[in-house]
């Protein structure tokens, strides 16, 4: 063969031009390059497969056996560059074993050349090697490649265990919808090569937001390895961070008491409880508690607030224990949980334990906030058994909810030195009487005083009272009024010492206030009754003090002195009480006296009502007393009204009669009209007399009564007297119906108002002729239709014209009645002559409606008359025909 023959001669160059044409390059062969590679070099010659490989480079690529050799040849002498040129160009076929002899020199062109040969997974050892574990990852995503990541991770853990976490991480999160490794096999690993810290940092990393119950084994895990194989620190910090909520707890519960965690193995404890109902975990938590001391007190109250009340009764019973140094902490859970707990079974467990000051702290804590007497009252005890007397005295004194009665007889029993707090249970639950007592029965009646003038002024009658129950020494007592003062309530004090007869006791502190100006009504009733007893001006205190009870004073001098009695009711218009009095005594001056000058209808009405001898001695008392001594005309007017509501006419009577006719109200107007009235009803023989005696009385109004009691001749003499001349007239015409009296009367009256009143009655009656004459002596022109109407009916038409004359002349208005009345006058009696000349002096005549009334009447000829001058002929042709002319 030409191949064999040309290594044989040596000629290499026609040797590679033989591999060359030969067809499917079927010299380019292994066996056929090693002969290349083998063959022994000339000397001055290169070697043979230098010459193989530039004269193949010249013509085509290598194959994959010849890229292989060529690298082989070049790397160790440094080509690596020539490698990379030639790849480059493309002059060489990428393979796995290519790549693997450039991998040491060119690790980027080898996984070039990994990756064409599709040597996946020597492009992701390469990637790891360079710790570019991302890029390994998201190289297998891209180029479909799944690898034995097992034994990739578990082996890139021994190499390179720091960057081992990031492809864990990356195998668990980024190859799919689930992880490539179950996390746990992972953590095997790493805990395997005793890689804690990277196990740690794994867990903590897939568990970050997903501590929910799916990862509860993972979570169980990564505390299980820590707490077995770390420092406790380690696990510590992972509980506090709250990495882990959902755990075994009775699988960790005992590897957190053993690494020294007693406080996680509470919580661990719990959790397990919590877990499974069926668990009573109680006597592993209150051995753990036994390390309370070194627990976080926050968190101890949290943990107390996650058991059930029996258990933290007595978790917290086990805490007592070491109440010293706990003493905070059982405090706090105390008040947190006092609803929960109950604040009667903890005061019971402090005080069965004595703790005094645990109770002391715990109920300040919660007493602000409860109406309970228990809690009051302990917290009350409590602070006196440890000595906190400023406390007790506060509550003693603000509280409104311990029991008094119960706290009262504690502290008595108690002997405190400090009695304040007596003091204030008994100042504001009643017990004043008997905190004096005790104050008393233990010397200590200093304290009286300070309570008084610094606590409850208020109180001194209640004290003042007990002193005095107590015998005690009238001086002290007295120190103690003028010490208090003014503070001291008046009223109550009166009462208290009045009722145990020692008022005068109080004599000077009395006195006392009233030169400070006092008006308090106690205070003046108690000096009134003083004085009144000791008879010191006792009548001038009544009469001129304005300030005491008239009533109280009044019955206080009843049985004492009627007359100081009368005095005090008199005072206060205290009309019941004096009425009784002075009937009852028989004062009827006194009563009389004060009935006029109350000016009292009413309780005239009630002294008036019975017909009795002691109503006949009170108004003989007023008749011939009371009455003549008032100035006062509404006493008076007041007194006669009484007896006319009281229907006494015939007392009413001689009261008046004395009073006015002979007394001094002779001029006073109501009183005279009301005698007049009085006697109208029932002493009409004085009647007359009055009226014509009296001069003030209201005449129209008395007239108008006797006129309606069927009195004219009374009523005529009151007109005539004051000058009511009409009325008088009126009187005897209408009432007494004397024309011949009433006749002379106008006449010797000559008052026009007169004459008319009797012209108007003799119109009516009538007599026009002398009614006529009448009226024209009154010169009234006001009754021309009256006039008019009666000489109609009598025919007496004369004495009209005369009438109608004056009238016209008197009458102030252009009246066209009255011309008008005169021309229908003259026409029918036929004065045709005048009433033509009339006619020619007025234009205010209706001589249409005259003329007509005259045609109407049949006055033709009056009738002719006034048609003519009223130019309507017409009915002047007719009334012509009627009379035929």
């Amino acid at each position: 063969m030409q191949l064999d023959n040309s290594l044989r001669a040596g000629n290499i160059e026609e040797a590679v031009r033989a591999c060359l044409r030969a067809p499917n390059n079927a010299l380019r062969v292994p066996e056929v390059l090693n002969r290349f590679v083998h063959f022994p070099q000339s000397p001055g010659q290169p070697p043979a497969i230098s010459t193989y490989f530039k004269m193949i480079l010249a013509e085509t690529a290598l194959n994959a056996h010849e890229s292989i050799e060529l690298a082989r040849v070049v790397v160790p002498k440094g080509g690596s560059a020539y490698i990379r040129q030639q790849y480059e160009a493309d002059k060489l076929t990428a393979s796995e074993a290519l790549a693997d002899v450039v991998a040491q020199v060119e690790p980027d062109m080898a996984m070039k050349m990994y990756h064409r040969a599709e040597a996946h997974a020597k492009v992701v050892n390469l990637l790891l090697q360079r710790n570019e574990t991302q890029k390994a990852v998201e190289y297998c995503k891209r180029a479909g490649f799944s690898p034995d990541w097992r034994v990739i991770l578990n082996n890139f853990i021994r190499v390179n265990p720091k960057n081992a976490v990031s492809l864990a991480l990356m195998l668990h999160r980024d190859l799919g919808d689930t992880p490539v490794l179950d996390p746990n096999e992972v953590v095997d690993m790493f805990v395997t090569a005793q890689q804690l810290q990277q196990a740690t940092e794994f867990l903590l990393e897939i568990l970050r937001g997903k501590n929910d119950a799916s990862t509860k084994d993972l979570q169980t895990k990564l505390l299980e390895i820590n707490l077995k194989h770390s420092h406790p620190s380690v696990s510590e910090k992972i509980f506090a961070r709250g990495v882990c909520l959902h755990y075994d707890g009775m699988r960790l519960a005992p590897l957190c008491e053993r690494a020294g965690l007693p406080q996680r193995a509470i919580e661990c404890y719990v959790t397990a409880q919590n877990q499974d109902p069926d668990l009573d975990n109680l006597s592993n938590i209150r051995r753990c508690l036994s390390h309370a001391q070194s627990f976080n007190a926050e968190w101890l109250l949290e943990f107390f607030g996650k058991l059930r009340q029996s258990d933290s009764m007595k978790c917290l019973e086990d805490l007592l224990q070491n109440h010293r140094e706990n003493f905070k902490v059982i405090v706090q859970i105390a008040t947190k949980y006092n609803d929960a707990l109950g604040a009667d079974k903890l005061i019971e467990l402090f005080l069965e334990h004595k703790l005094y000051a645990v109770l002391y702290y715990y109920l300040g804590a919660i007493v602000p906030y409860t109406r309970d007497s228990e809690v009051h009252f302990r917290y009350i005890e409590a602070a006196a058994e440890v000595g906190q007397t400023q406390e007790l005295e506060r509550m003693t004194r603000e509280s409104p909810c311990y029991d008094p009665e119960r706290t009262k007889n504690y502290l008595k029993n108690k002997k405190l030195t400090d009695l304040w707090p007596l003091i204030n249970v008994c100042d504001q639950h009643g017990y004043v009487e008997e905190m004096v007592r005790y104050l008393v029965d233990t010397d200590n009646e200093v304290l009286i005083e300070q309570y008084l003038q610094r606590r409850s002024p208020g109180k001194t009658p209640e004290v003042v009272a007990a002193l005095i129950d107590c015998n005690v020494r009238e001086e002290f007592i007295k120190n103690i009024l003028n010490a208090v003062g003014t503070m001291c309530p008046i009223s109550e004090l009166v009462q208290v010492v009045e009722e145990r007869g020692r008022l005068r006791l109080i004599q000077g502190w009395l006195e006392a206030r009233l030169s400070e100006k006092k008006t308090d009504p106690a205070l003046h009733n108690a000096l009134g009754k003083l004085y009144v007893d000791t008879d010191n001006s006792a009548e001038k205190f009544l009469m001129e003090n304005a300030y005491y009870e008239p009533l109280v004073l009044g019955q206080y001098c009843e049985n004492r002195d009627t007359n100081l009695a009368y005095i005090a009711y008199r005072k206060g218009h205290l009309s019941q009480e004096l009425v009784q009095l002075t009937m009852k005594n028989g004062m009827w001056k006194q009563l009389a006296r004060y009935l006029v000058h109350e000016k009292n209808l009413e309780l005239w009405a009630s002294t008036l009502q019975n017909d009795t001898k002691d109503r006949d001695r009170l108004v003989e008392a007023v008749q011939q007393t009371a009455l003549p001594e008032s100035e006062v005309d509404e006493e008076v007017s007041t007194t006669v009204r009484a007896f006319m509501n009281a229907g006494m006419t015939q007392e009413l009577a001689s009261i008046l009669e004395q009073i006015v006719v002979r007394g001094r109200f002779r001029k006073n107007r109501f009183l005279e009209n009301l005698l007049i009235m009085t006697a109208i009803r029932s002493r009409k023989d004085k009647l007359m007399e009055y009226v014509l005696t009296l001069e003030n009385y209201d005449a129209k109004e008395v007239a108008s009564i006797a006129t309606n009691a069927e009195m004219p001749e009374v009523a005529f003499a009151v007109y005539d007297k004051n000058d009511m001349k009409k009325e008088a007239a009126t009187v005897l015409l209408r009432d007494l119906k004397d024309v011949s009296r009433g006749r002379s009367y106008a006449q010797k009256c000559g008052h026009p108002a007169v004459w008319s009143v009797l012209g108007e009655y003799l119109l009516a009656a009538d007599e026009v002729h002398e009614a006529i004459d009448v009226l024209i002596r009154a010169k009234n022109p006001n009754f021309v239709d009256a006039v008019t109407a009666a000489a109609d009916r009598n025919n007496e038409f004369g004495d009209l014209i005369k009438y109608l004359t004056m009238a016209r002349g008197e009458s102030s208005t252009q009246d066209n009645k009255i011309d008008t009345a005169l021309v229908l006058t003259y026409a029918k009696t036929g004065r045709l002559t005048e009433l033509e000349e009339f006619l020619k002096e007025t234009h205010n005549v209706q001589v249409q409606q005259v003329a007509d009334r005259c045609f109407d009447d049949g006055l033709y000829d009056s009738a002719r008359v006034l048609y003519a001058l009223a130019s309507n002929f017409p009915k002047l042709a007719v009334t012509l025909v009627r009379m035929n002319n």
